[in-house]
């Protein structure tokens, strides 16, 4: 009976692990920055010119995004209001507050919840942005919480990730 217990409990125990431990990483290069994804994640061509990178789960849902706009001088909220309005309904963001990327660069990260457009589920997100060279990069990962789970700290790590070319 202890044999069968504790053999019952190393199974379960191996069994939490391996779904416990994040997924290892892929890289994305371009000219102009890298980034993170996680590695079971396809990369898809970009929805318009501002999109630089796009990645999702093969089930569609986290997806993350990488987009540039020319908007020197705009304030964090305002770029991720601008770059949002066609593509979600009802968007809504947090106070940023002010982070750093994996490079050291100057960032801003927020919270958002939206309605995504395609289905009419409630959606939910981390987004950052950066300002570099006139430009502001928007990063962000998000979900439908109905399809896979909204994880702060798992998407805030990717977004971070972003490396800009020096």
């Amino acid at each position: 009976m202890f044999k069968r217990t504790l053999s019952l409990l190393i199974m379960v125990t191996l069994f939490l692990v391996a779904f416990a431990m994040p997924l290892s990483a892929a890289e994305f290069t371009s000219k102009e920055f890298s980034i993170q994804y996680p590695s079971d994640w396809k990369v898809l061509k970009g929805a318009s010119p501002a999109v630089l990178f796009q990645a999702q789960k093969p089930s569609g849902c986290p997806w993350q995004l990488v987009i540039a706009f020319d908007a020197p001088g705009a304030k964090f909220l305002d770029v991720l209001n601008e770059a949002n309005k066609e593509s979600a309904k009802e968007f809504k963001a947090d106070s940023p507050k002010e982070t750093v990327t994996a490079d050291g660069s100057k960032a801003y990260i927020t919270e958002t919840e939206f309605i995504e457009p395609n289905s009419g589920y409630a959606a939910a997100g981390v987004a950052l942005g950066v300002e570099k060279n006139g430009k502001w990069y928007i990063v962000m990962v998000n979900t439908v919480p109905v399809g896979y789970p909204y994880k702060y700290d798992d998407f805030s790590k990717i977004v971070k990730s972003i490396k800009f070319v020096k």
